[in-house]
């Protein structure tokens, strides 16, 4: 895989996202940073932000009404 995309290395994640969820916030944050989530992002992001135990601010997400889909923040 890293050979593929030229990089240096690869991980395979064999807990599905949610493991690699937790993982990029323990690797990416400390006990106590401040964090900005989405209120509808994957559950595993709020159990990480828990067991990191960081400071959440939310903000709500943007709804297309035409089309029914969200927008990014």
């Amino acid at each position: 895989l890293a050979k593929t995309y030229k990089s240096k290395k690869a991980y395979f994640l064999v807990n599905g996202s949610s493991g690699g969820n937790l993982s990029a916030i323990f690797t990416c944050f400390n006990e106590g940073d401040e964090v900005i989530i989405e209120r509808n992002c994957h559950k595993s992001i709020y159990n990480g932000a828990i067991l990191r135990k960081l400071k959440v601010s939310y903000i709500e997400p943007i709804i297309d009404s035409e089309h029914g889909i969200f927008l990014p923040p």
